[in-house]
């Protein structure tokens, strides 16, 4: 490494001298005192290390001088947890993080991407051992919102912003996926069969309303026609009462003579019917009245 050097955008260097921090240095070029001052050597962790390594290596592996600014995400690798009921459930998170403070990410922690990985997936096993499955299922946002909450604060103690952990793929075995299924299926099969009760019992109280209505408006419709006939009658008695000069009585029995002989029509539709009648219309009368 020379005299000046130079940090590309959106990353920096610690500069040590003799062996304990100095300062940062941001994007830009920089001077650097020789043999006194040299920069951080991080070893391994590639995610939070951008950059070409440098070209000699520390205990087999490659070491590196930048570190990222940007915000970066952190894909965990697949664990196996337990729910409170007993059921294996694999989970794969994903990390969203950005480093705000790079001394304390270097100094206050060993490696920082362990160790917020470590936090994580033990965030995770807690949150699922209280929980059953079902709520697992059901409240997936909620489970996430949780870890996040419970990293930010020890996350900050490192120098990093924890913007979001969510869960990428949550699955079961196959049995407790053919249970599910199962499950799933005879939950349909319950609502198809109340959609169909509900369905039925509806259509029966639309059909007797709308009975009742016809039977109302028959009924209405007979009563209206049996005024109009009464009224009608009395109008007829009113004129030949008038126009014959006769009397009211003489007049309700021509009336009634009338509908004697229209009856006819009525009870002799159906010729296999015996029907008997009186010889005079006076005889539909009890004691002439």
């Amino acid at each position: 490494m020379g005299l000046f050097s130079i940090i590309p955008q959106s990353h920096c260097a610690i500069v040590e001298r003799l062996g304990k921090f100095s300062r940062i240095q941001n994007a830009g070029l920089h001077f650097r005192l020789p043999l006194i001052e040299q920069r951080k050597q991080f070893v391994g962790s590639e995610w939070m290390y951008a950059g070409e390594p440098c070209a000699h290596k520390r205990d087999g592996h490659r070491a590196y001088s930048l570190i990222e600014l940007t915000d970066q995400r952190l894909n965990t690798s697949i664990r196996v947890y337990h729910t409170r009921d007993n059921v294996e459930v694999r989970v794969d998170a994903v990390i969203f993080w950005r480093i705000v403070n790079p001394k304390l990410a270097v100094y206050a922690v060993d490696d920082v991407i362990l160790s917020m990985i470590d936090v994580a997936l033990n965030s995770l096993r807690s949150n699922i051992g209280a929980m059953t499955l079902d709520q697992v299922l059901s409240e997936r946002a909620s489970l996430t919102d949780k870890v996040t909450a419970e990293l930010i604060a020890t996350s900050a103690k490192w120098g990093i912003a924890l913007q979001k952990v969510e869960i990428q793929e949550l699955n079961v075995d196959a049995q407790t996926q053919a249970a599910m299924l199962k499950q799933m299926e005879a939950e349909r099969e319950r609502r198809a069969a109340i959609s169909i009760a509900e369905g039925q019992s509806q259509s029966t109280l639309i059909q007797a309303e709308a009975e009742k209505k016809a039977t109302i408006l028959r009924a209405e419709g007979v009563s209206r026609s049996q005024e109009l006939i009464a009224a009608a009658d009395a109008l007829y008695l009113e004129k030949i009462c008038q126009t014959e000069m006769v009397s009211r009585e003489e007049a309700f029995q021509i009336l009634l003579a009338q509908k004697y002989i229209e009856g006819f029509s009525v009870i002799s539709q159906n010729a296999a019917d015996k029907v008997f009648l009186p010889n005079s219309p006076s005889g539909l009368l009890v004691d002439g009245k």
